[in-house]
């Protein structure tokens, strides 16, 4: 099984994952004194919303139909004339409102209101969450779906939102009823290994592009260096596209990052990299050749997260330089920045590895 992931460091792969390093920083994620998620995603949410309130929450014009005594707007005459609201001094208007009632405010109170119903939350947290609730009275509750953060539309000056926004999605996607209680819980995603696998990559993705800002990071498509009599049935070969594309003036670094609760694979009682990993990336190496210059002799890199023993294998193949490395996210987060610097800094400057067959 893979090592136990303190919460702080959850905060901290998601705050990466989703590019909102800056935004992440305003929660000392190290300061919980209750470490499970819940309490770690109401603790970032009370702190955000109050920080927006400071600032003065988003507003927008809403549409609004109101019997008045005063015109505002339009009348509508027909609705005015059906309920005989003339000889009462009245008249039935419809207006815009500048209003805090829009749907990133509704989903923001309203995934706020679904933490306090897990038992697990903090009870000192969870009145600090229902008191601010109380004081969005001027936010309507709704039903949040996923289909509810897809109608959001933000703008620039709002990015803090955007982070926010994201915590409460996780939240929303996480929270399921026990079929035995009927209870709501809090589905532990960091036991899922497709959810934690995307979280992984895009976490090691935004670590290099943000803290190596002279390196080039991205993804990318490779072709095929191959031939057909018929053009047509190169379009049946599968696509090859990169996790982690990193490139230097002379140097290129290919990427893979894997997620598993076990790091290594096991056949018949013997260990190995996972075949599957080690046939992709080395396809992604004889393929960049064509390209020629510093993708000729492109390097690779599997990287996983530590389980039991660190992995540190370096071998050469065919002309190409392929790593395979752990990172224990269980340390220190400070710690695990430094690892991974060295890591990248040994893989891009370290002498080409003794040539081994494989």
């Amino acid at each position: 099984m893979a090592r136990k992931i303190p919460v702080e460091n959850i905060y901290y792969l998601l705050c990466y994952a989703w590019n909102r390093l800056e935004e992440g920083s305003t929660v000392d994620a190290s300061a919980l004194e209750h470490k499970k998620l819940p309490n770690l995603f109401a603790s970032v949410l009370v702190s955000g919303i109050n920080h927006l309130a400071r600032r003065g929450l988003d507003q927008n014009y809403i549409g609004r139909e109101e019997e008045l005594t005063a015109i505002r707007g339009r009348i509508l005459v027909l609705e005015t004339s059906r309920r005989m609201l003339p000889p009462q001094g009245r008249a039935k208007c419809e207006f815009d409102e500048l209003s805090v009632d829009t749907l990133e405010n509704q989903i923001l109170k309203s995934t706020l209101k679904l933490l306090t119903q897990l038992s697990e939350l903090d009870r000192s947290l969870a009145n600090k969450v229902l008191l601010l609730c109380r004081s969005l009275s001027a936010i309507s509750d709704i039903q949040v779906s996923r289909s509810s953060f897809r109608q959001v539309q933000l703008h620039r000056n709002n990015r803090y939102y955007k982070f926010l926004l994201d915590v409460c999605k996780l939240v929303v996607e996480n929270l399921i009823v026990d079929e035995t209680s009927g209870e709501l819980v809090f589905r532990e995603f960091v036991e899922d290994e497709k959810a934690m696998a995307k979280l992984f990559e895009s976490f090691i993705f935004h670590f290099i592009r943000i803290n190596r800002r002279d390196l080039q990071v991205k993804k990318e498509k490779i072709r095929w260096d191959a031939t057909a009599e018929n053009l047509a049935d190169l379009n049946f070969l599968p696509s090859m596209e990169t996790d982690i594309s990193v490139r230097s003036k002379d140097r290129t670094l290919i990427i893979d990052a894997k997620y598993y609760l076990n790091t290594l694979s096991d056949f018949h009682g013997s260990t190995s990299v996972h075949s599957n990993n080690l046939y992709q990336i080395f396809s992604y190496l004889k393929n960049l050749e064509v390209r020629q210059g510093s993708d000729k002799n492109a390097s690779g890199m599997l990287l996983y997260p530590k389980v039991d023993s660190p992995i540190n294998l370096k071998i050469h193949v065919q002309g190409h330089d392929i790593f395979v490395r752990t990172i224990d996210l269980s340390q220190q987060w400070s710690v695990i920045h430094n690892d991974l610097m060295a890591l990248l800094e040994n893989a891009f400057y370290t002498e080409s590895a003794t040539k081994i067959a494989v």
